[in-house]
């Protein structure tokens, strides 16, 4: 048990550094950034590059992958998303446009590095705390996705950059009318959110190894995560990420003792998350759960 509660605790980690890139993006230009997947491969394989072949050590591949992946976001959206919303409006175009370019993205990848699964040569060692076995790796990605939330917190809610963020994301019209420089705000979130996604895909990459589908297996748990947040949600992204990752690693326990094949897990954290959106239609940060609305539909899915 012990041993299942740092799993989750470490998945949980890595599902909110990989979905908050995702929502922020959302938050302030209303379209599902489907090319988050290619930035987080796009950071796994700098991150090996300049770890491996530039033998720069694995530290500073994380730092080159972050900034690498940051700038990749920024060329995004300067090049592509920025001039695409000036001509057509609305969410349709971007999200489709999103879907293509993480397709191109992911192939460039694949005729850069190949298709073969490539391996950091890092070792870090596991120890023990009381009955808790951990490597330095977990507990690194605890302690840095720690660090991410309480500075995004801090900025949020104690700076005045962090206030124009929320109004921006609220009201953009209404920023631009104060005199607020918006693009600012948008290229930063662009940034960070890229950089994000290139650090949680290093960080999954050290435990898995490095593929050209190393972002698109975390797709499905992004928008998951994204959703049952309520898109858009900067602290409702960290509560769904940790309620699906408890979800996912707790129900192993449940399906070895019933006999059945561990890999249940997945569907069975997905019908959680169907299930707190049933008491929670609009997300774990929205107004609050809504009995009435389960009892009806669960009466209505009676009398069918």
């Amino acid at each position: 048990m012990p041993q299942t509660l740092i799993a989750s605790i470490v998945d949980g980690s890595i599902f909110a550094l990989v979905t908050v890139g995702f929502s922020l993006t959302y938050s302030i230009l209303k379209f599902p950034n489907i090319a988050q997947a290619a930035f987080i491969t796009f950071g796994a394989y700098i991150a090996f590059t300049a770890s491996q072949l530039w033998r720069l050590g694995f530290v500073t591949g994380i730092a080159i992958a972050f900034i690498a992946t940051g700038m990749l976001g920024l060329f995004s959206y300067v090049a592509m998303f920025k001039p695409l919303s000036k001509r057509t409006p609305g969410f349709i175009a971007p999200t489709v446009t999103s879907i293509g370019y993480n397709l191109a993205l992911t192939y460039i990848i694949q005729q850069i590095w190949g298709r073969n699964q490539l391996y950091f040569s890092t070792n870090f060692q596991a120890f023990s705390i009381g009955a808790i076995r951990i490597n330095w790796i977990e507990l690194s990605t605890i302690l840095l996705t720690t660090a991410i939330v309480v500075s995004m917190h801090f900025l949020l809610a104690k700076t005045k950059f962090g206030a124009a963020m929320r109004a921006t994301s609220s009201n953009p019209d209404l920023v631009r009318v104060s005199g607020i420089r918006i693009n600012r705000i948008i290229l930063f979130i662009w940034f960070i959110g890229s950089a994000f996604a290139g650090l949680a895909g290093v960080l999954v990459a050290d435990e898995s190894g490095v593929t050209p589908v190393i972002g698109s297996n975390l797709l499905v748990t992004i928008i998951a995560v994204a959703i049952l947040a309520g898109l858009g949600s900067f602290y409702g992204v960290i509560a769904a990420a940790f309620v699906l990752s408890f979800a996912e690693n707790f129900s192993v326990p449940l399906l070895i003792a019933v006999g059945q094949p561990v890999y249940y897990n997945v569907a069975i954290a997905y019908i959680v998350v169907v299930i707190v959106m049933l008491y929670f239609p609009s997300g774990l940060s929205g107004a609050g759960p809504n009995f009435g609305s389960f009892f009806k539909r669960t009466g209505r899915m009676g009398n069918v």
